[in-house]
């Protein structure tokens, strides 16, 4: 699904509103994020920056999330 959505948006020049609590995801298919946390919008940023230097704590709940292979989760 994810391969469709990344041909979709390269070939056809889509710009994709993805809701999501999957960093990973959104990494893969964003060119920038919106983080909200109790309904306020806590970071936009793109998304390289973002997973670079996050600023807000729950973008740091939400990154250290992501499932990492060999790594059980704590």
């Amino acid at each position: 699904m994810l391969n469709l959505l990344e041909r979709l948006v390269a070939d056809m020049g889509l710009t994709p509103g993805f809701i999501s609590h999957d960093l990973s995801v959104i990494r893969r298919l964003c060119s920038t994020t919106l983080v909200l946390h109790a309904g306020e919008v806590v970071e936009y940023a793109d998304t390289g920056t973002l997973f670079a230097v996050p600023r807000a704590p729950c973008t740091r709940e939400l990154l250290d999330a992501i499932p990492r292979p060999g790594i059980a989760p704590g």
